[in-house]
């Protein structure tokens, strides 16, 4: 108020405070909220008169926000992802959109837990959505286990989430009267248990009975072929 005076020689507040100050216009009597990446709309400030105008107050109302990557994610979740945005602008060039990568930020100066849980960190997934391709089993702790992402991506994920089974081949003999299957075939778990492992890792060996011995020879007691079926 330019052309207002205070009521004598010498301003007092007390006297003169509302003589001279009106008040200013809170941020949202802008045409809209809208602002720049990085910065926040702060609806608690003022515009610089007792009406908004775009061009002087914008810069005022839209003010720096602090990043995400300073948000501390709790347990089970992990930051966004910068992204890469596609838009589309008035007059296009060639191609007809440009492109920008955008970053996440809190909606305030500082972070707040509450207020931008939502906006900084996403859910990761746990290990137990991810199937583990053949020869490999979950991992004891799959169930806490997390991927490094709101889903489970198997290239990135499986060494986290997956342990290598044992070999039938290479770990488990199978005992008389069981014959290995032909491989690769594994164990249910990353070693092999000889109780557990046998229908995983063997089939029955046929009887030698139901072999026909040739002239001159007899059968030999308590023994099996080397198959699980006889080859004639």
């Amino acid at each position: 108020m330019d052309d207002t005076y205070c009521d004598g020689i010498s301003c007092f507040p007390q006297r003169d405070y509302n003589h001279c100050c009106q008040l200013a216009e809170p941020c949202e009597g802008l045409n809209n909220t809208n602002c720049s990446l990085s910065f926040f709309f702060n609806y608690s400030d003022y515009c610089d008169g007792t009406q908004c105008i775009e061009q002087r107050d914008r810069a005022l109302c839209c003010q720096a926000a602090e990043p995400c990557s300073n948000f501390e994610c709790p347990y089970g979740l992990l930051h966004r992802p910068s992204r890469i945005v596609m838009e589309e602008i008035d007059h296009p060039p060639i191609p007809p959109y440009e492109m920008y990568v955008e970053t996440f930020y809190c909606e305030g100066r500082q972070c707040e837990f509450e207020r931008d849980l939502e906006r900084c960190c996403e859910i990761q997934a746990f290990c137990t959505t991810i199937d583990c391709p053949a020869g490999w089993v979950h991992t004891w702790n799959a169930s806490v286990s997390l991927c490094l992402g709101p889903e489970c991506n198997l290239e990135r994920d499986l060494d986290l989430c997956c342990d290598e089974r044992g070999v039938c081949e290479q770990d488990y003999s199978c005992p008389l009267g069981y014959v290995a299957k032909p491989g690769p075939v594994w164990c249910a778990n990353i070693e092999c248990e000889v109780a557990t492992d046998l229908p995983n890792c063997c089939d029955n060996a046929m009887p030698c009975t139901n072999l026909t011995c040739p002239e001159n020879y007899v059968q030999r007691p308590n023994t099996y072929c080397s198959l699980a079926k006889h080859l004639p």
